[in-house]
Parts: C-alpha cells; structure tokens; sequence
C-alpha cells in the first residue's frame, strides 16, 4: 500500500499491512531505507529495520523522532529502542 497523505513524513512510501487483521495492522515499510546489516537481529533472526517515531507513539510512551527497530520482514513481534 502507499499512501500520499501521511502526516509523519512518510507519504509515498510502500508498506504492509495484515490482511488477516481486522483494522488492517500496518507491518513494516515496504523499502530499503533504515535497512543495514549492522541492526540487531530480530525474532526471526534476519537485521532490524531502523524506523522513527512521527508522533507520540502509545505502545512504548516514546516520543517524536524516537529512532526504534522493528522486524524488517514483517513477521515477528520485534521492537526496540535504545533508550
């Protein structure tokens, strides 16, 4: 999916989103940025991909600009920030 209307900087970028979901779950970006082989490995053993917050984000209490990482796969429940 991409979207053209994002209000956290990221507008045109590709991305997952869970189809077996009922809300549609966003997944993890669809492209290469934030991708480099030096981020901790995930659940499923592959790099991370490097994200950052747009706004306040809930699930961790973390703010605006909070660099985190997440499965660049899409497919385990890998998150984390070096606080």
């Amino acid at each position: 999916m991409v979207r053209n209307d994002s209000p956290n900087r990221n507008a045109g970028r590709p991305y997952y989103i869970c189809c077996s979901c009922p809300d549609g779950k966003f997944l993890v970006f669809a492209d290469y940025e934030g991708n480099q082989p030096w981020n901790p490995r995930c659940h499923c053993g592959e790099s991370s991909k490097q994200q950052s917050t747009g706004g306040w984000y809930r699930r961790t209490q973390t703010r605006p600009g909070t660099q985190y990482y997440v499965c660049r796969l899409g497919t385990c429940d890998y998150w984390y920030t070096r606080w």
